[in-house]
């Protein structure tokens, strides 16, 4: 089924990613001056939101760049990710409310939270390439802005890591995991993208994933048999009802007071649950042994 604000984002991005093209354009020249403030396209490298952008970008850019964050704009949860943040126009890191950008402090080098940090996880930094107090009390300003959560978890970490690169091309996070360059991604794959976030897993697929923990259950396969297999719907239903737990046999009606028995109703010698119905049941399993599956 299509999603049409996935739809709808999918070509936010696409037009972000034409910003991105090497081609030129009247409207890229004037986006580029309004980016400017902030660092220009570079700003999209970044964990930013447009209301704490130093900024006013036009109603329609302003929904394409907000776009952005739906995929890349996750709160950092690790020690590597933290220290992997870019300083500049991150949303978490505010002065006055609003992102941080200094040109001048980008020239010197302090670019992610790690340029902040010393080799004993402590902040501190090479004080030598600043030219002013007034350079040291905006960095000072800068730790302080770091959120507490992330300052503890630094602070405690025993790990010291080295920061990744930061890309050529703006990156945009897959649903499976992996990064891509936006430059690479169609817009079939950034739709896609956008839909598999907001895919649930159902409840009860913890419930077998727990009591099935010794199988290794392939549940791409598992929910989708049924639609290859028949077009009896009656079946699809069936199959439907098992997966989220809600066919009610004897042992689920006895639970809830409905029927005086827990035990199978056809061979009355184990309790009537679905795995009894459908493997285990002497009468059952006969009577679906002898028949053909229609559809």
């Amino acid at each position: 089924m299509l999603d049409i604000q996935s739809m709808i984002s999918a070509k936010r991005i696409t037009c972000i990613k034409k910003l991105l093209e090497d081609y030129s354009s009247p409207w890229k020249t004037i986006l580029d001056k309004l980016l400017l403030p902030v660092g220009g396209r570079f700003v999209l490298h970044c964990n930013f939101h447009t209301s704490k952008l130093k900024i006013n970008l036009p109603a329609y850019y302003k929904e394409c760049f907000d776009a952005r964050p739906e995929l890349n704009g996750k709160t950092p949860s690790c020690y590597k990710e933290i220290i992997n943040e870019i300083i500049r126009n991150n949303k978490f890191l505010c002065h006055d409310k609003k992102s941080i950008y200094r040109r001048d402090l980008v020239n010197l080098g302090f670019m992610k939270i790690r340029d902040l940090i010393s080799a004993n996880n402590s902040f501190s930094y090479d004080t030598s390439s600043l030219i002013n107090p007034e350079q040291r009390f905006f960095l000072m300003s800068i730790i302080n802005s770091i959120p507490t959560e992330w300052r503890s978890l630094i602070k405690a970490s025993i790990e010291i890591t080295i920061a990744d690169p930061i890309p050529s091309v703006p990156t945009i996070q897959m649903a499976s995991g992996n990064v891509a360059p936006m430059l690479d991604l169609t817009p079939k794959q950034i739709y896609q993208t956008f839909k598999q976030q907001k895919q649930i897993a159902p409840t009860a697929k913890q419930k077998l994933s727990n009591k099935y923990s010794s199988i290794e259950i392939e549940w791409e396969k598992v929910y989708t048999l049924a639609f290859p297999c028949t077009l009896n719907t009656k079946i699809r239903e069936f199959q439907y009802k098992i997966l989220n737990c809600i066919l009610f046999t004897n042992e689920k009606l006895n639970s809830v007071g409905v029927v005086e028995s827990p035990n199978c109703t056809f061979s009355r010698e184990a309790k009537g649950s679905v795995e009894h119905l459908l493997f285990f049941c002497k009468i059952t399993t006969t009577v679906f042994g002898n028949t053909s599956c229609p559809g």
